[in-house]
């Protein structure tokens, strides 16, 4: 019975180091991408555009326009915050705000042709700054990789969807 328990005590922790390794894993990539990001800002505009606001303008060419709500609950800010974010970008002539047609007392914000260009070039340069990355796997790799990256992403989905964090 205690070398059956020893055992079952000897699994979960390599599951725990396993688990270990992997949350080290994904921060040294999320570290990697924010640097590589920050840098290609930096190259392509002067690094006068932060992460945050090439990720807001991201999503809005993505997505499409936004509320302020909407853009501060996907970046887990208040509205209070975003506000200023979306200040600058205007200020910079990458975005504006419209009133929605349907409802005068919101405002979505839009990007300008500039902003949507900016977006555009930087998503290209990203791509063939990371291919060379994805290409240095072989194709099984590459299949395998993409299978696990999306089985996570399931699994987290599903977990904040049950109300775990």
């Amino acid at each position: 019975m205690t070398l059956v328990l020893s055992k079952t005590a000897q699994i979960e922790e390599h599951k725990r180091a396993r688990a270990e390794l992997f949350y080290q894993g994904v921060h040294d990539i999320q570290l990697a991408y924010r640097q590589r990001l920050s840098r290609m800002l930096s190259e392509v505009d002067g690094g006068t555009v932060t992460i945050v606001q090439f990720l807001i303008m991201r999503r809005v060419e993505v997505e499409g326009p936004q509320t302020i709500g909407t853009l501060a609950a996907w970046n887990q800010v208040t509205p209070a915050t975003m506000s200023p974010i979306i200040d600058k970008l205007e200020r910079r002539g990458f975005a504006f705000r419209q009133q929605h047609l349907s409802d005068k007392r919101t405002y979505r914000v839009h990007l300008t042709e500039e902003g949507s260009q900016l977006v555009r070039k930087l998503n290209e340069r990203w791509k063939q700054e990371m291919a060379p990355s994805f290409m240095a796997l072989t194709g099984r790799e590459q299949i395998r990789i993409l299978e696990l990256l999306d089985k996570v992403k399931q699994h987290i989905q599903a977990a904040d969807e049950d109300g775990w964090n």
